[in-house]
């Protein structure tokens, strides 16, 4: 369920924030995404693993995949992901983690947005 919703979600260029507590899982799901994506390619920002000097760039108006460490997202503020695609990588979860905005029933009050369905 959790590469399906990044696929989508990067298919329908989406911006999106992974993010887990091992950065190499980091950079490796956002390798493995962009090959599956094959024949498309991914033109737009590509951050594997984002630096703290760097966050704001979360903020960024175009789309993006976006690596964080798992411990630099209290320094996100959960106003600035209402239209990102945030997947916790360590819980397979759509959701915002650590105490910021959690939804415990899904999608409804996280702030992560749902990527558009593919067509069928």
């Amino acid at each position: 369920d959790g590469l399906v919703t990044i696929l989508a979600a990067v298919l329908t260029e989406s911006k999106v924030l992974l993010h887990s507590n091992d950065s190499s899982n980091l950079a490796m799901v956002g390798e493995v995404v962009n090959a599956l994506i094959y024949p498309f390619v991914w033109a737009l920002p590509y951050v594997p693993v984002l630096p703290r000097e760097m966050l704001e760039f979360v903020e960024a108006p175009l789309s993006y995949i976006i690596g964080v460490p798992t411990c630099m997202m209290n320094s996100i503020n959960a106003d600035q992901l209402t239209d990102v695609v945030v997947i916790d990588l360590d819980t397979n979860a759509r959701r915002r983690s650590l105490g910021i905005g959690v939804d415990t029933n899904g999608w409804g009050e996280c702030g992560s947005k749902r990527p558009l369905p593919l067509p069928q």
